[in-house]
């Protein structure tokens, strides 16, 4: 967003924590980032941190003073885009784009209060789905209103992608994401496992907390040479990959969005998700793709009838022309900037 928002002549300014390392001030692709100490780990430091970097950031945010200030992903940067607008008198935007309103926010009481303010100074409260908009305003602890709540759905871009350095010989499925429980790889291992030899090797890109497990359970399974698991794989090789797989499976307990899938839709590659959260507002089941009982079950059954469907590639044809594959980020950043007008014109200082 901030090099589509640079692109157009604005002036975006990104602030981000600073992991080790890293430097403070750069300018990376023509827009500014400045990376300040404000994780909230080690805990007992941290309200000493806080308060430098609370005084760090507002320095830099009211040196030269921005429309608007946007938290992009709602979690404790938050808190200081919060008192810098204040500070500056602008409008404050929360774009919410999924654990921080389902996971982080309903952690503690703690939280639950901290969230409840945020949504409430805030002028606006976007979601990056209309079923994320829905759980969230469900909520006790949310407390936006209504008619400054909108959707700021993600932006599909497929064109940095690389060929990964070794070209596959083989064909092969592709499951992309993290590994952790929530993107459901135990229920694809165990479909996998009960579909026994009829489909090409599964490839599965990704890291996270349920690696070693999801290993242990491929071999419990006698997976053997039928599953691949790659570990991260960099974006642009990640697409590279995606692009000359034979069908991609998302095989999610809870997505609340799914770039995966308009990534898959954006470059032609047919697919199987499970049908929860957003999926299926990106996904017509046998039109653009097909849909998945979230069970071991529901997965084996669909994929198998996916590999089998005759129609399989038009089906991956047609899914490029679906909203979420076509959506760019210059549509993206029209609506942030559709709202943040709204915002400035109708709204009072935050408070």
């Amino acid at each position: 967003m901030a090099i589509e928002l640079a692109r157009r002549g604005h002036q975006p300014m990104v602030l981000t924590r600073q992991p080790g390392g890293s430097p403070a001030r750069e300018v990376l692709d023509g827009v500014e980032v400045r990376r300040f100490e404000w994780s909230l780990r080690p805990r007992t430091t941290f309200p000493l941190r806080l308060l430098r970097a609370r005084r760090a950031v507002r320095a830099e945010v009211l040196h030269s003073p921005p429309a608007a200030v946007v938290a992009h992903f709602v979690s404790v940067h938050a808190l200081y885009a919060w008192d810098c607008a204040r500070a500056a008198r602008v409008p404050l935007l929360l774009s919410f784009r999924g654990n921080d309103a389902l996971r982080i926010a309903p952690r503690s009481v703690a939280t639950r209060w901290i969230y409840a303010r945020l949504t409430r100074a805030a002028d606006v409260n976007l979601f990056c789905s209309q079923w994320l908009k829905r759980e969230t305003e469900s909520a006790p602890w949310f407390r936006g209103r209504a008619e400054r709540s909108g959707v700021l759905a993600d932006a599909v871009a497929i064109d940095d992608r690389k060929p990964p350095p070794v070209i596959p010989a083989e064909r092969f499925v592709l499951a992309p994401g993290r590994l952790v429980h929530k993107k459901g790889f135990d229920l694809l291992l165990r479909a996998w496992a009960a579909l026994g030899d009829t489909m090409p090797a599964l490839w599965i890109a990704g890291d996270g907390e349920e690696r070693d497990a999801l290993h242990q359970l491929a071999g419990s399974l006698g997976l053997g040479a039928r599953v691949k698991f790659l570990g991260a794989v960099p974006h642009p090789e990640l697409l590279g990959l995606l692009e000359r797989a034979v069908l991609c499976i998302v095989p999610s307990r809870e997505e609340p969005y799914g770039i995966v899938p308009v990534e898959a839709q954006a470059l032609g590659v047919p697919m199987v998700v499970t049908n929860v959260g957003n999926l299926p507002e990106l996904v017509q089941d046998g039109i653009t793709g097909w849909l998945a009982a979230p069970t071991m079950e529901g997965l084996a059954e669909t994929i198998r009838r996916a590999w089998q469907d005759p129609r399989r590639q038009s089906i991956a044809a047609a899914a490029r022309t679906a909203p979420g594959a076509t959506r760019g980020y210059d549509a993206m950043v029209t609506e942030l900037l559709q709202w943040i007008e709204t915002a400035r014109h109708t709204s009072e200082p935050t408070q």
